[in-house]
C-alpha cells in the first residue's frame, strides 16, 4: 500500500528528481541551489539574473546616453501623446466589455495556464484536468445549490472561493469516475501511478474524505475495474499525494469509504492524476 506524503519539498523546474524548497525571489520557481545564483543579498535564476544584469548596466551607462533615451523628437512626443490616449480609450472600453464576463473556473484554469505558458506543474502533468478534457463522467451524487457539481473536481481550482464537489448526503460509499482524454500524450495508451487529493477549506474539516478505493480501467467507465490500492487521507486541506505500481489506464474510479464524521455530506475540492518518475 502506498504512503502518503504531505507536499513539503518541490521537485527543481530543471531538474524534476531534485527535491527542493528553494526558489527563486524574483519569479518565484523551484529550483535546486545549483540553478540559482546569488545577486546581492537575492538568490535568482539564470534567467532573471540576467535580466537584473541588464537592468544594472543599463543604470550605469553615462548621463548623455540616457538622456537619448527621454527626450525625442517633438513629433514622436506628439504621436505618443495621441496614441497613449487611443490606447486608454479603447482599454476602457474592452475593460467595461470584461467586467461584465463571468468565467467558469475551468476557463479561468486555462487563461491562468495560459499565462504561466506551461500545463506542468510542480506534481508534472494533470491527465484528469479539465483544461487537458478530462472530465468526470459518472458520480453517485452532486450538490446542484451552490455548484458543488462532480465536475468541481477537476476544474484545476482548490481554492475556498471556488465551489468544491459535495454529495448530496454522507451515506457510503460515494463514487466518481474520471476520464482521460485519449489525445492527452502521444501514443496509444497512457499510463499512471499517482493520484493527489485535496479537500477544500471551504467546507467543514468533518466533511473531508478520510478512506478512499482507487481503481483503474482501460475499457469504459463501467469497468472491468482493477483495484490498485486503499488509501487514507491526513485531515489536512493540503494536497496530499498517493503512489502505487504503474497501470494503464483510461478511466479512474474513487469509492470514498467514509469522512471525518459529517453526517450531513462529503466534501471533496481537487483530484489529479499523473504518471511521475
Amino acid at each position: 500500500m502506498a504512503k502518503i506524503l504531505l507536499r513539503e519539498q518541490y521537485a527543481c523546474y530543471n531538474h524534476p528528481h531534485r527535491k527542493t524548497t528553494d526558489r527563486c525571489d524574483r519569479c518565484g520557481t523551484v529550483y535546486c541551489q545549483e540553478c540559482l545564483t546569488a545577486r546581492g543579498q537575492r538568490k535568482m535564476c539564470h534567467q532573471c539574473a540576467s535580466y537584473y544584469d541588464a537592468i544594472q548596466a543599463r543604470r550605469q551607462r553615462p548621463f548623455r546616453e540616457k538622456l537619448k533615451d527621454v527626450a525625442p523628437r517633438r513629433s514622436s512626443v506628439v504621436f505618443t501623446v495621441v496614441f497613449v490616449i487611443l490606447i486608454v480609450a479603447a482599454a476602457g472600453i474592452i475593460g467595461r466589455q470584461l467586467a461584465s464576463i463571468t468565467l467558469e473556473p475551468e476557463e479561468a484554469a486555462r487563461v491562468a495556464r495560459a499565462f504561466r505558458g506551461t500545463l506542468q506543474t510542480t506534481e508534472g502533468l494533470n491527465l484528469a484536468e479539465a483544461i487537458v478534457n478530462g472530465q468526470v463522467v459518472a458520480a453517485t451524487s452532486e450538490q446542484e445549490t451552490g455548484d458543488h457539481l462532480a465536475k468541481r473536481l477537476v476544474d484545476g481550482w482548490a481554492d475556498a472561493r471556488v465551489p468544491d464537489w459535495r454529495t448530496a448526503n454522507a451515506t457510503f460509499p460515494q463514487e466518481f469516475v474520471i476520464a482521460i482524454e485519449r489525445n492527452v500524450l502521444a501514443g496509444s495508451q497512457v499510463y499512471a501511478n499517482t493520484v493527489t487529493l485535496q479537500a477544500s477549506d471551504q467546507s467543514p474539516p468533518e466533511t473531508w474524505v478520510r478512506e478512499f478505493r482507487l481503481f483503474v480501467s482501460t475499457d469504459s467507465a463501467e469497468g472491468p475495474w482493477e483495484e490498485v490500492g486503499t488509501f487514507t487521507l491526513a485531515e489536512s486541506s493540503l494536497l496530499q499525494r498517493f503512489t502505487f505500481e504503474t497501470q494503464p489506464v483510461w478511466y479512474v474510479k474513487l469509492e470514498i469509504l467514509n469522512n471525518y464524521g459529517s453526517t450531513e455530506f462529503t466534501s471533496l475540492a481537487e483530484v489529479g492524476v499523473y504518471l511521475t518518475e
